[in-house]
């Protein structure tokens, strides 16, 4: 990746996989096409992959 958030993309999407698939199979009925949908959405995630702000993904103190 360009600015080296690999690692990032890598555990944010593996988090969420059992999840999309669950829902793809749910949108499509069928689970090959489920895992195409859960392919194309997880490619074009990395594509626009920009890991969140610290800022924004902690909370404030307090």
């Amino acid at each position: 990746m360009r600015d080296g958030s690999d690692d990032e993309y890598v555990e944010y999407v593996t988090a969420r996989v059992p999840a999309l698939r669950r829902l793809a199979y749910v949108l499509t009925g069928d689970g090959h096409r489920a895992d195409d949908l859960v392919q194309q959405t997880i490619t074009t995630l990395y594509v626009k992959w920009q890991p969140p702000e610290p800022s924004r993904a902690t909370p404030p103190a307090g």
